[in-house]
């Protein structure tokens, strides 16, 4: 007798805290910081995201504990990547989201490259995840200079699994 194979959908927040797919990360991170950059001008995040991409390119990326730390911090303050987040199935949330055309030529080969695996937070969870990175994770990890990256990712595992 044989034990069928299933294989669990999960949200892209799921996929981002147990994953391990680098360049997609790299990509949420990049289009973010695009977005968020094109708003507050901020001299900083320009460098940032110049020496992570430089990192890339390299032999020494940057860690993709760090790289999930700055996922997260952006999700704290871009609503376009909440959004798509919230709902996955939609094209115009995607397009928005990577920062690309919503008349792209690609746009639906892309999309649905982006969906394998992946299924829309709940509305319950995200809610009460949004609110808790909003209001508790990011500031005190913002607050104490002494913890690092890995800290911060295991509180925002720990608030995942209990939202």
């Amino acid at each position: 007798m044989s034990i069928p194979i299933t294989y669990s959908m999960h949200d892209i927040i799921f996929h981002v805290i147990f994953g391990h797919d680098y360049d997609a990360i790299l990509e949420l991170v990049t289009a973010s910081s695009a977005r968020l950059n094109s708003i507050c001008q901020c001299k900083y995040l320009q460098a940032t995201m110049q020496a992570v991409t430089q990192a890339r390119a390299s032999a020494q990326p940057v860690p993709i504990n760090v790289l999930k730390a700055m996922f997260f911090l952006f999700l704290n303050v871009d609503m376009v990547l909440k959004d798509y987040i919230c709902n996955t199935s939609s094209k115009d949330c995607f397009a928005a989201a990577m920062n690309t055309k919503r008349n792209a030529a690609d746009l639906d080969k892309l999309h649905a490259w982006s969906m394998v695996a992946t299924k829309q937070i709940s509305p319950g969870k995200a809610r009460n995840f949004f609110l808790a990175l909003n209001q508790k994770l990011v500031k005190q990890w913002l607050q104490d200079e002494r913890r690092g990256p890995m800290e911060f990712l295991q509180a925002v595992k720990d608030e995942y699994l209990v939202s």
